[in-house]
């Protein structure tokens, strides 16, 4: 459907003009290489207010993203489970899901706030 995926690429430059946004990519090999779309999606994770930190714009985009930690475990449950799944709060009303994967389940998470440094 004409998208591109690229993994291990940095954004080293963006603007907007008009309604076009204008971004340079860089990746692992240092190859650089320009795109341009109507809109930017931000999949940065953890670094989004470095990424965020590059926008020319006058007004910076409202934060969405907290940085969590947390621990999840996939097991194999009974055959009779396959493609069963939960979801629900726990205790302190945090979310805690059982998602069937194949013949895994994956439990959890139990995430809580991460203030510290995001490339440890």
């Amino acid at each position: 459907m004409g998208a591109v995926v690229l993994n291990y690429t940095t954004a080293e430059e963006f603007e907007r003009e008009n309604d076009v946004w204008r971004v340079t990519l860089k990746n692992q090999n240092a190859d650089t290489a320009a795109v341009s779309g109507k809109e930017l999606f931000n999949f940065t994770g953890a670094w989004i207010d470095r990424v965020d930190g590059m926008n020319p714009a006058k007004t910076q985009p409202k934060r969405q993203i907290v940085w969590v930690k947390g621990v999840s475990i996939a097991l194999q449950l009974p055959e009779k489970f396959n493609g069963v799944g939960i979801a629900g709060l726990n205790s302190e009303d945090d979310a805690i899901v059982c998602v069937p994967s194949g013949q895994l389940r994956y439990i959890g998470p139990t995430e809580t706030v991460y203030e510290g440094d995001i490339d440890m």
